[in-house]
């Protein structure tokens, strides 16, 4: 229950922060956005092993293996910059420029600038409200609506 209600203020953060050209209150927000949800993640599937038996917890809750929420992979972006930043420097041999905590209005806004896709590293579309990095697309709407969407059965849940 917790960690929707993190991700709704989180959410809510980045909406302030974008409304005051907050480039780097934005992406705390997002990341914040980003661990809460997937700690969600973690507590419904719990990765390959557990993911069967908490079904039944997904079951309650009115979530399917589809949600949103399952993803994990631009918090891992997120988490395990570093590791992304150390390939991304190994895979070029000159140097290179490249594009990072941006906020576009269109994924074309980078193109014109001439950063091809493999080096945008954290990225927010405004058109589309969504996280992009190195080409992966995450819906920051979907996720949003989809918490907001469960939190009330989940209080039920937790109340209980």
């Amino acid at each position: 229950m917790h960690q929707c209600e993190f991700v709704l203020l989180a959410s809510d953060s980045i909406d302030e922060s974008i409304k005051r050209s907050d480039v780097r209150g934005t992406f705390y927000a997002s990341q914040n956005l980003l661990t809460a949800a997937a700690n969600i993640s973690k507590a419904l599937w719990g990765g390959k092993e557990r993911s069967v038996a908490r079904k039944i917890l997904r079951d309650r809750i009115g979530i399917s293996d589809a949600s949103p929420i399952r993803e994990v992979d631009m918090r891992n972006n997120y988490e395990h910059f570093d590791e992304r930043l150390e390939r991304w420097w190994k895979a070029f041999s000159q140097p290179r420029s490249f594009a990072d905590l941006s906020i576009v209005e269109t994924n074309d806004d980078l193109i014109m600038l001439g950063v091809e896709i493999e080096d945008r590293f954290r990225m927010l579309n405004l058109s589309t409200m969504t996280f992009t990095f190195w080409g992966q697309e995450f819906p920051l709407r979907d996720l949003v609506e989809e918490v907001r969407k469960v939190l009330p059965t989940v209080r039920m849940e937790c109340t209980r």
